[in-house]
């Protein structure tokens, strides 16, 4: 190194030999060479052209490699860093510029004690990341065998992804009953919030061979757009309170519609719905006739089914709907029994 050369030079022969070996401490010498220089290139450069690293620092108890700045940037491109790793291989993509790997702690840790308040047009992050690939650039991407691939714990955003071209935040998940993203929230706070400034495209964009399920409540303020068909989709534009239906007794019901034709028609009972009640034909049959007619009236119940007729003999042909109301099924109860209040 260049300032312990230009003390070597100076030091006679016989002081060399006690430097080298114990007598450093009488000759008044630091254990360490500090090299300092004011150039715009590096005060010091190794390199290696074979395999081996450019540079291997470790320690027993200390930090194995210090790296500081003291430059005080004022934008995004004129920004220095404590420890700059760059990949220049034209061909491998599998280098990394900064890798980090570790037996039990944490590969990289990044800090950070700025906030964005100091520069609201700068993401200011413990660990930040940035891709300038024409296509499918990743700035941050993890991956883990079974634990978590990006884990992201604070008081405000967790996680922040942000993309100009791509996504900002992409998870995926190759193992079977395990979610790709998963998110919590124990602060009574919104567990995901989503924000489209640009209003041009959609805030989420979901893509599943198979269902997505909420479980809790959801509330959109906008509009919801439905591609493919929706299932009891008119319970999101209003909510309703609705009263359960009570009987006197035990009843169990069905509904239908059939027709008469020449005043005459033959209904068959469902066969699971005749098992299941009474094993009587007292059922109760009601005819709403959907046209123009002398009146409809119903004969010839059994548990097979019932007759319609047109009154006074009449021959018209018209649709009707129709509900039975019968007994359960082996049913005891009575109707209307007394019950003590609680």
């Amino acid at each position: 190194m260049r300032a312990m050369k230009t003390l070597l030079t100076t030091v006679p022969s016989f002081a060399l030999g006690a430097l080298l070996f114990g007598g450093a401490a009488a000759l008044g010498v630091e254990h360490y060479a500090t090299v300092s220089c004011s150039s715009a290139h590096p005060c010091q450069t190794y390199a290696n052209s074979s395999s081996g690293s450019g540079v291997a620092s470790t320690s027993a108890k200390g930090n194995g490699l210090l790296a500081t700045t003291a430059f005080a940037s004022t934008n995004q491109n004129n920004g220095q860093a404590g420890v700059l790793g760059e990949d220049l291989s034209t061909s491998g993509v599998y280098d990394s510029g900064v890798r980090g790997m570790s037996t039990n702690g944490a590969g990289v840790i990044g800090v950070s004690a700025a906030s964005n308040t100091q520069n609201s047009s700068y993401t200011i992050a413990g660990v930040s990341g940035f891709s300038n690939g024409a296509s499918y650039g990743i700035g941050v991407a993890g991956y883990a065998k079974n634990g978590f691939a990006v884990y992201g714990k604070s008081s405000n955003s967790a996680i922040y992804g942000q993309s100009t071209g791509g996504s900002g935040v992409e998870a995926h998940s190759s193992a079977a009953g395990k979610a790709a993203l998963f998110a919590q929230n124990s602060v009574g706070g919104p567990v995901m919030w989503l924000d489209n400034p640009a209003g041009t495209s959609t805030v989420m964009d979901v893509e599943s061979n198979g269902n997505v399920s909420i479980s809790g409540g959801m509330s959109i303020a906008g509009s919801l757009t439905v591609g493919g068909g929706c299932s009891g989709c008119a319970k999101l534009r209003r909510r309703v309170r609705s009263y359960a239906a009570t009987a006197s007794a035990p009843t169990l019901e069905d509904f239908g519609e059939a027709a008469v034709h020449q005043g005459a028609a033959h209904v068959d009972l469902d066969a699971t719905y005749a098992r299941a009640i009474a094993q009587r034909p007292d059922y109760l049959v009601f005819i709403t006739p959907e046209g123009d007619s002398r009146g409809l009236f119903v004969t010839n119940k059994s548990l097979e089914g019932f007759d319609v007729r047109e009154a006074q003999g009449g021959r018209s042909s018209l649709a009707f709907s129709y509900r039975i109301v019968a007994r359960p099924f082996g049913s005891t109860e009575s109707r209307l029994p007394l019950v003590a209040a609680r």
